[in-house]
Parts: C-alpha cells; structure tokens; sequence
C-alpha cells in the first residue's frame, strides 16, 4: 500500500460579520502560494 504524496488540511473560518474573514483568508492563501503549495478550495454556502 502507498503512502499519499499529498497531506489534505481543512481550514474552517467562522466568525461575526466584518470580523476580518475575508482577510485572513487571502493572508492564508498568499502565504501557501509562495510556499508552492496548491489550493483547492472547498467552500460550502
């Protein structure tokens, strides 16, 4: 059996409106990006 080359992390962001959500969000995406890591977001609404 193969050991997965690829570690899947689920990030939840809860919050009140306006409480910087969004912010975070792109802060966390920017980061992985230069870090080469690929983003697949899975967002529910």
């Amino acid at each position: 059996m193969e050991k997965p080359n690829k570690v899947q992390i689920h990030i939840g962001i809860i919050g009140h409106v306006d409480h910087s959500k969004t912010t975070l969000e792109e802060a966390i995406n920017k980061y992985l990006k230069e870090k080469g890591l690929t983003l697949k977001p899975n967002k529910k609404l």
